[in-house]
């Protein structure tokens, strides 16, 4: 009887720990729009490419994967963990993102999008592409 118990628990076991990265990329694949950033007319999706790229490098967010319409960077940072996703054309860049607060440790807590972060590369990502003024400029 407790060999028949211990290989339910040892199957059980095996079963989660292939289920786990299951669960990582359920949560991944649940990210939030955060906001869609209209493009003027002529823009190059090379262009929109290498300002979301310098974005996230200046903000020390590592670039996780790179193509000709889509940039994901990551950053786990003090108490938060995120990535961000930015799907573009040369009409229109969409940043979605999921996020968690996270504790000492870095064990995800509960999800939290980290609007602060996300308008910063927002605003970033429109200086570099000339959408905005900075405050510099007059």
């Amino acid at each position: 009887m407790k060999a028949f118990l211990r290989l339910i628990l040892s199957g059980l076991a095996l079963s989660l720990a292939f289920l786990a990265p299951a669960f990582d990329s359920l949560a991944e694949e649940t990210a939030v729009k955060f906001e869609v950033i209209a493009l003027p007319a002529g823009t190059d999706v090379k262009t929109v490419q290498q300002a979301v790229a310098s974005a996230l490098g200046g903000r020390r967010w590592s670039i996780q994967e790179q193509s000709s319409n889509k940039v994901v960077g990551y950053l786990k940072h003090r108490s938060n963990e995120a990535e961000v996703t930015f799907l573009f054309d040369e009409k229109q860049i969409e940043i979605s993102c999921w996020g968690y607060r996270i504790n000492k440790a870095g064990e995800r807590q509960e999800p939290e999008l980290p609007d602060g972060w996300l308008g910063i590369l927002s605003r970033d990502i429109k200086k570099n592409l000339g959408i905005v003024r900075s405050k510099n400029k007059q």
